[in-house]
């Protein structure tokens, strides 16, 4: 696996501010490359080298802990704080957008032949780990989906100018 690990209690603090997931895997066999693809952050969970895995309750336990940590220091933070809270930030798109975005560049790349159908696959893992680690935002991702768009149409009309 090609992206970096992090421990949960420095990769789980960015959860808390919008909607979001935690996936994990098989206790057997942890996710599918396919299942990879819908990750943004993996974690870690630090374990001493005379017992090395945990198993699924423990990591899951462990990263709830976390979370619950982090959220009970959030809110007595908020609750000392006399000023109002900073506005929210710039949220992440939603995945289903963020998947209709990687649907409209697959068919762009196949089209233009950047991208083979038997390796589109492979490419489009790629693509989406590079994309996944930005954490768009919805309006960065209809900026993208308006390019792709635009390049679809430029296409079409520059192949009908030239017949």
């Amino acid at each position: 696996l090609p992206t970096k690990l992090e421990n949960p209690r420095h990769s789980l603090p960015w959860l808390l501010g919008y909607p979001a997931a935690l996936i994990f895997g098989r206790e057997d066999r942890g996710l599918t490359n396919v299942e990879l693809n819908y990750a943004q952050r993996f974690v870690r969970i630090p374990s001493d080298n005379t017992y090395r895995s945990l198993n699924l309750a423990q990591a899951v336990a462990i990263c709830c802990y976390e979370l619950y940590h982090l959220q009970t220091i959030a809110l007595s933070d908020q609750k000392s704080q006399d000023s109002p809270p900073n506005p929210a930030p710039n949220l992440e798109a939603p995945i289903d957008l963020i998947e209709a975005y990687y649907q409209d560049l697959e068919t762009l790349l196949l089209k233009i032949g950047y991208l083979y159908p038997h390796t589109a696959s492979s490419r489009m893992e790629k693509i989406r780990r590079l994309f996944n680690r930005a954490y768009p935002s919805t309006e960065e991702v209809a900026m993208l989906r308006g390019m792709i768009r635009q390049m679809n149409w430029a296409l079409s009309n520059h192949c009908e100018n030239d017949s």
